[in-house]
Formats: structure tokens, C-alpha cells, sequence
């Protein structure tokens, strides 16, 4: 059975960064408090101050997620061999459709926000004025559905291999003799399991003439063929996902423009129903039938 991988403890952030980061946010908290008691709405009398004000319920949100995604997480080193770097932006082009029934949700939003900026706000920047609480749930929700988004786009994870098998991401290991066949589009290899052979379950680019020959090397000794043809079934499941797509985005403006659905209701709505999607492909891809391997805490010295 393959090791569990430790992570290593970030570094605790130092006195100056504290006070940078700590010192604004309590004039902020303070100031949010003194409106929240004054019955106040954010607004400013300055137009494009208060432009920015809103614009910063958004912006903020994003840009910690995307702060929060590129940090990467450090292991203890481990008997297995780290060969490339896989994500879903470097696999894009054949793992486009495993996760794109929750795309809907996050391309409306952008879309509606741009709108909304462009349509409205840019020509009359006195207009935005919102209550503390509600700009509480908009940065709140802005910061869980970007940190979804950001994840997915900017995480990555160092494959590794070992003599028991390939590790494609952080929690899930593919022990050798599991793997029915790998299927080689251009640099991106998929691996398809005994278990579904008709749909990978993982996708890994290989670039380096170094990784692929020590990959190949282990797939040839281990017996594993390359298969070429896509297959029926994989072929169907990608016309459905992109079907399903199709109708959740299209329910996203349904509900928006033509039941008057605020855009945080038609969000929840959509991106709850991609994520039962997403987990029913998951289910479907033979996902869970991976050992789930979850990572370990670096215990403190």
C-alpha cells in the first residue's frame, strides 16, 4: 500500500507583513461596525470613489482567492519521483469537459458583473449603494464561488511514480496493475481504469523527453498498453456534459432576465446543479473506485 504524503507547515508570516495586512483591515472592520450601528449604507459622495468602494466587494474577494490558490503546498520528501506538473489548464484540451458542468455558474457571473459595470455603473458611478450586511454576504459568497474557480484553474500537483503506481493528484493513487490502458493525446496521457475503461480518470502531461521515457519505461514494464481510438462511450459522455452545460447556462439567464432572479439566487441555483453533475460524472468516470490516500500534517518538532 502507497504512503500517505506529508505536508509540510507554512512559515508562520513575519512581524511587517502582519502589520501591512493586519493594520488596514481593522480600520476597515472598525469603519464597517460604525456604518452597521449608524444604519448607513456604503456610500460615498465622491462618484468614482464610490465606484471603486463596490468594485473592491468584488475585486478583493478574487484576488485573496487567487492569492489563497497559488500557494503551494510543500511535502516531505518520499521513496516516489516526481515527474511533471499536471493541472487542468495544462491537460485543458483533453480534460475540458470533466469539469465543466460547474463553469456555468462562474461564466454568468462574469458575464452579468460586465454588464452591470459597462451598462450601468460606468455611466452613473453615484448609483451603487449597498448595506454592510449585504456587502458581508456578497465578499463572503464572491470569496467562496473565486476560490472555487481559482483552485481550479491555478492548482497543480507534482505527479508522482513509484513501484506501486502513479499519483495524478493530492488524495487518489493508481496502483499499476489497475490501469487497463493510457491513451496518448499529443504530450497529455489519460488513464483509464480496469474498473471503466471506456473514461479516464486522469490526465497527465508529459513534455519533458526525461518524464516520458521514465513513464513509458514503467507502463511498458508493467504491461500496460496504449489504446489510440477514443471509444463510443467517451464520445457520448462528452455530447451529454456539453449538453448539460448548454442548459444550466441557459437556465442561468432564464432565471436572471426572465424571472428576475437576483444573481446571487440564479449563482446557488446553478452551481448546485453543476455540482450534482460533477459528482455524477465523477461517479460515473469510476473516480471513487481509487484509493483515497489523504495527506498528513506535518507534526510540529
Amino acid at each position: 500500500m502507497p504512503e500517505r504524503l506529508t505536508v509540510k507547515r507554512p512559515k508562520p508570516m513575519n512581524n511587517i507583513a502582519a502589520y501591512i495586512v493586519g493594520v488596514p483591515l481593522a480600520f476597515i472592520v472598525m469603519w464597517f461596525f460604525r456604518l452597521l450601528e449608524r444604519g448607513e449604507d456604503i456610500h460615498f459622495e465622491n462618484p468614482w470613489l464610490n465606484l471603486a468602494a463596490h468594485s473592491g466587494l468584488i475585486l478583493v474577494p478574487i484576488l485573496l482567492s487567487a492569492a489563497m490558490s497559488l500557494q503551494r503546498m510543500k511535502f516531505a520528501p518520499t521513496a516516489e519521483t516526481v515527474i511533471c506538473y499536471s493541472s487542468y489548464l495544462n491537460t485543458f484540451r483533453a480534460s475540458w469537459w470533466t469539469l465543466l458542468p460547474v463553469w456555468p455558474a462562474g461564466l454568468f457571473a462574469a458575464f452579468v458583473l460586465l454588464r452591470d459595470l459597462f451598462v450601468e455603473y460606468l455611466p452613473h458611478p453615484e448609483v451603487p449603494a449597498t448595506s454592510p450586511l449585504r456587502a458581508l454576504l456578497i465578499m463572503a459568497v464572491t470569496l467562496g464561488v473565486s476560490f472555487l474557480y481559482t483552485t481550479i484553474l491555478f492548482n497543480r500537483f507534482g505527479v508522482r511514480v513509484s513501484a506501486a503506481g502513479i499519483r495524478p493528484g493530492l488524495i487518489r493513487f493508481l496502483e499499476w496493475e489497475n490501469i487497463h490502458h493510457v491513451r496518448a493525446e499529443g504530450e497529455i496521457y489519460s488513464f483509464h481504469l480496469r474498473a471503466q475503461p471506456n473514461l479516464p480518470v486522469s490526465f497527465i502531461p508529459v513534455r519533458s523527453e526525461e518524464s516520458k521515457a521514465v513513464l513509458d519505461r514503467l507502463l511498458s514494464e508493467h504491461n500496460i498498453p496504449f489504446l489510440e481510438p477514443a471509444g463510443r462511450v467517451l464520445l457520448l459522455t462528452k455530447l451529454v456534459v456539453l449538453s448539460g452545460f448548454i442548459v444550466n447556462l441557459l437556465l442561468c439567464f432564464w432565471l436572471r432576465f426572465g424571472m428576475s432572479l437576483g444573481l446571487l439566487p440564479t449563482i446557488g441555483i446553478s452551481l448546485a446543479i453543476g455540482t450534482i453533475a460533477n459528482l455524477a460524472l465523477v461517479k460515473f468516470r469510476g473516480i471513487g473506485k481509487l484509493p483515497k490516500l489523504g495527506p498528513k500534517i506535518e507534526s510540529v518538532a
